[in-house]
């Protein structure tokens, strides 16, 4: 320390304070410009530090500098003897000219070396404008932010559905403009016949103008139906009317009035609609108003969820609005996604099926071959019907260049690029962000968004995301089945996991509870007390056939009577290789009826199928679902007595991002036979080994 204790001296000694002190007070206003920089031009978050670096760097050399510079002063006259002592010979202090001018060459020096620091910045931050910019995050200008709140029927209840789909029509077109960031319609619906006041609504949409209305459809008979819209732009701010107007047109005239409520509020934000996007808006999809009254009823169902029935209805009100005028492209794309949602899933998976889809989505796309809507399709067919992720991603590209903000586009790909692997995780991170800032109140999207950050095992960003989808669906179980595996894949605390769960039985309905939380009866056993009582609640359920039997054997096996245990791999057998003979590249019958084998001691048939299941799906091609099969065959080699092979399946599990954690090696009683195993602690060792975004 003693160099310190010199510099400090030597500091002192020189007067070298104000060079520190106007060193460090430029630095503070250098530090806050860059701050500024940073957050306007979307750079990324360590240039500030990088800003903080350059300054620790450039004090020494500014230091030094004065220092030689107070050690050399400007020359002064050979016969100005005022410098000297009477005595002759010996220094007195310098004068104050000199003192002066050393002391102004500090100050620009210190100066100096804090425009040096915020140039080598600006260099740096602008080379990384220029070509360090990842382009799965392109520059978002500043948008106006809206919400079409859905227009309240006037009529009669039947016709609700009517306004909804003028509602969701006007949304669309609004959608497509990029200067306007507008609302999803699954977060606007959620205020339908709300009670809560526009600022509020404003306030939880984070938005600057809400487009409300009404609807009235005056049936008078045929060719005399009339439709009323009555719509109004408010600007939340001062709860200002920007805009209002009242259409009263027969029923045929209804495109227009969108595209005119569309053109008009537009208009009202001071947006300039292009030549191209207001043709788009002008061109209506049908002259049959029969045909796009059953495609609006299609649109209806389809909204209210991905159960049998309601695609079921789906599909037959959009093969109606194709029958009354087969170049309705608009249902031609929609059947295309039912009949892709019925093979995804596993109402059917036919072969026919998707035959069907495709044969929808082309007829679609060679009707209208620019409509964003057939485009849709096309990825949602390749991606729920064939998992060609490169064709989806094509596809939804094409629809993204004109809906760049549409929430449920923005999520698709998210999924997608999750699939992918590690190396996009981080990008499908930012797509689902967005997509839920257009679909701020969509809990389907803000749990995705935290099983996505559970699988990178960023478990504190995953808990936000579980818990502010709680807060918006409190009788949704999913979020607390995914934040009861957090507690225990997190730290191991089974005893949290159970709070969750009391909490979710006393807001969901028992029957709901139980079905879903215990679907994957790897949570049963875990926080079940005792196998007994976990075997006595899954006689309760309402699981399927196969995987109830599995599931009752593992839980037999564990508690010592291996008879039980085997009648039940045997009653899973038998169902699982019917459904393998029907769906031979389906890779979960594949790898449950390989833990099934191996619980008979069929050890080559269990191998088989359960390599096999990782064979049809591997990591390389959906790196989201692999893992789970990953597991399965992990866990057969474990039931076969192969503990080096499962300890291999396991140390890849958890090198990439996953449903697993060490704290859930632990607990988990199926892994009890690699206890001892010498490799098995290192596995335990890194419960929290995350992946960065």
């Amino acid at each position: 320390m003693n160099w310190f204790k010199r510099l400090v001296v030597d500091i002192h000694r020189r007067s070298m304070w104000q060079v520190l002190g106007i060193y460090l007070l430029g630095g503070l206003a250098a530090y806050q410009v860059v701050q500024s920089l940073t957050e306007g031009l979307g750079l990324p978050a360590y240039f500030p530090g990088l800003a903080v670096v350059l300054l620790i760097i450039f004090f020494p050399v500014v230091l030094a500098v004065a220092m030689v510079r107070e050690e050399k002063p400007p020359a002064q006259p050979a016969d100005d003897g005022l410098e000297r002592s009477a005595e002759g010979g010996s220094e007195l202090p310098p004068s104050s000219a000199a003192v002066g001018r050393r002391s102004r060459f500090s100050l620009r020096g210190a100066a100096f070396g804090v425009v040096a620091v915020l140039a080598l910045w600006g260099i740096l931050a602008g080379v990384w404008f220029v070509i360090g910019r990842s382009p799965a995050m392109p520059p978002t200008p500043a948008r106006i932010k809206l919400v079409v709140l859905p227009f309240e029927n006037l009529g009669p209840p039947a016709d609700e559905y009517f306004a909804d789909g003028i509602t969701e029509e006007i949304t669309s077109r609004l959608a497509e403009i990029p200067e306007l960031g507008v609302i999803s319609r699954s977060s606007a619906i959620t205020y339908k016949r709300t009670d809560k006041d526009l600022p509020t609504i404003a306030a939880e949409l984070d938005v600057d103008f809400v487009l409300e209305g009404t609807v009235r459809w005056e049936r008078r008979g045929e060719g005399q139906n009339r439709v009323r819209v009555t719509p109004q732009l408010i600007r939340v701010s001062d709860d200002t009317n920007v805009w209002t107007e009242r259409y009263d047109a027969v029923l045929s005239e209804i495109f227009a009035v969108q595209t005119d409520i569309a053109e008009q509020v537009a208009q009202a934000l001071d947006v300039t609609l292009l030549e191209s996007q207001r043709q788009a808006f002008e061109q209506a999809p049908t002259a049959n108003v029969d045909a796009w009254d059953y495609y609006l009823q299609c649109r209806d169902y389809f909204s209210r969820g991905t159960t049998f029935e309601h695609t079921t209805i789906t599909i037959e009100m959009c093969e109606r609005a194709v029958d009354l005028d087969p170049t309705l492209a608009q249902a031609w794309a929609q059947l295309g996604i039912a009949h892709a949602d019925m093979y995804w899933f596993y109402f059917d998976r036919s072969q026919a099926r998707l035959e069907m889809a495709e044969a929808a989505v082309n007829r679609a796309l060679d009707i209208a071959p620019a409509l964003p809507e057939a485009h849709l399709a096309r990825g949602w067919y390749y991606y729920h019907g064939r998992l060609d992720y490169d064709r989806a991603l094509e596809a939804f590209d094409v629809a993204r260049r004109s809906r760049p903000n549409d929430s449920d586009l923005l999520a698709a790909i998210a999924y997608m690029q999750r699939a992918r692997g590690a190396e996009t995780f981080g990008q499908s991170l930012d797509n689902l962000r967005r997509a839920i800032e257009y679909d701020p109140r969509n809990q389907t999207k803000i749990v995705q968004l935290g099983i996505s950050y559970f699988y990178m095992r960023q478990f504190a960003e995953a808990l936000r995301y579980f818990d502010r989808a709680m807060s918006l669906a409190p009788d949704v179980i999913r979020p607390y089945a995914w934040k009861a595996r957090l507690y225990v894949s997190w730290q191991g605390d089974t005893a949290m996991a159970r709070l969750v769960l009391d909490e979710a039985s006393r807001r969901i309905d028992p029957r709901v509870l139980d079905t879903r939380v215990w679907e994957h009866w790897t949570l049963l056993r875990l926080l079940e007390r005792s196998e007994e009582a976990a075997l006595a609640r899954l006689r309760t359920f309402e699981l399927d056939s196969a995987y109830r039997h599995l599931a009752a054997a593992e839980l037999y096996g564990l508690m010592g009577r291996q008879t039980d245990a085997r009648a039940e791999y045997d009653s899973a057998r038998l169902i699982l290789e019917t459904r393998v003979a029907d769906m031979p590249g389906e890779p979960r019958f594949r790898a449950n009826l390989g833990l099934a084998y191996a619980g008979l001691g069929r050890a080559d048939d269990a191998v088989r199928e359960a390599r096999r299941a990782v064979e049809i799906m591997p990591y390389t091609e959906n790196a989201f679902h692999s893992s789970e099969w990953v597991l399965k065959l992990a866990q057969v080699h474990v039931m076969l007595g192969n503990y080096d092979e499962a300890i291999e399946q396991l140390e890849f599990a958890l090198s990439v991002p996953g449903p697993i954690s060490g704290h859930w090696l632990r607990l988990d009683p199926v892994w009890n036979p690699l206890r001892n195993h010498p490799r098995f602690p290192a596995l335990l060792d890194r419960p929290h080994r995350s992946f960065s975004d």
